[in-house]
């Protein structure tokens, strides 16, 4: 069984590494369990004890909306019965219906009395089945945590290996389609140079740019018979040394002439 399980695990572990850092995180948001403060208030126990608590507190509103309904009848009846309610108050005579109303009054205030202490005890119950619920969930998601922090750990880095070879990639591609350009850059250099073009004279920032060896093969170019100046570029067309040698010219210059420039600008 062991030996089942760390093959299960050694396949799950290859699966894994088989994906990209796209597929990672989506593994990633499929494993990732709810938030715990959003599990905790959907518990089973959580829910009955806050319904428990609301209950009361419903009841506790009521019973002082009730007890402030009788003591303004109470007194809305005083105010339209004067004479009873004198006599009432001295004893002398007898009000059912301000005696009701008053008996109305003081239950619904000894109900709400009563309730404030059961909904504190209820409070307090809440706050507790909330607290073992959080760290009873917090607990059971522990191994799925640690899961997904490994995965993150892992996407990661796959994140910054795909980023190195897609950086590579492109720097490769930019290399192969300067060797690929290195014939007509190179004539168009040196036809710029025999021209003494802007910026090709002796003195010119793209000619001064131009490392020594670059120079001596366009003044070579130069030199020669404009009906051999096919065989020359030819021969550097069909030697791929030859032909990255030039192209590794050809960017010095480039990349010299740039930083020449900036230098200047600022």
């Amino acid at each position: 069984r062991e030996r089942a399980e760390r093959e299960k695990a050694q396949q799950e572990r290859q699966r894994l590494e088989r994906m990209s850092s796209r597929e990672l995180a989506q593994e990633i948001a499929r494993l990732r369990p709810p938030r715990v403060i959003d599990l905790v208030e959907r518990d089973t126990v959580v829910l009955q004890a806050e319904a428990e608590r609301q209950a009361l507190q419903n009841r506790h509103t009521e019973a002082g909306s009730a007890s402030a309904r009788a003591r303004d009848q109470a007194q809305a009846w005083r105010e339209a019965h004067k004479v009873q309610a004198w006599f009432h108050d001295k004893g002398i005579g007898h009000a059912p219906k301000l005696r009701e109303l008053e008996q109305q009054r003081e239950e619904h205030r000894a109900e709400w009395q009563r309730l404030g202490p059961r909904i504190e005890e209820a409070s307090l119950r809440v706050q507790h089945v909330r607290q073992q619920a959080h760290q009873r969930i917090t607990a059971e998601q522990a191994p799925t945590l640690a899961k997904v922090a490994e995965l993150e750990a892992m996407q990661k880095e796959k994140a910054r290996q795909e980023r190195e070879a897609e950086a590579k990639r492109l720097a490769q591609k930019r290399i192969e389609a300067e060797r690929e350009a290195v014939p007509k850059d190179f004539k168009l250099m040196a036809q710029k140079r025999e021209m003494k073009a802007s910026g090709w004279s002796d003195r010119g920032e793209q000619w001064k740019a131009a490392p020594e060896g670059l120079k001596k093969l366009i003044d070579g170019y130069n030199a020669a018979p404009k009906e051999m100046r096919p065989a020359i570029l030819d021969r550097i067309l069909n030697d791929g040394q030859r032909r990255e040698q030039v192209r590794e010219l050809l960017a010095e210059q480039r990349q010299q002439y740039r930083a020449n420039d900036r230098g200047m600008s600022r």
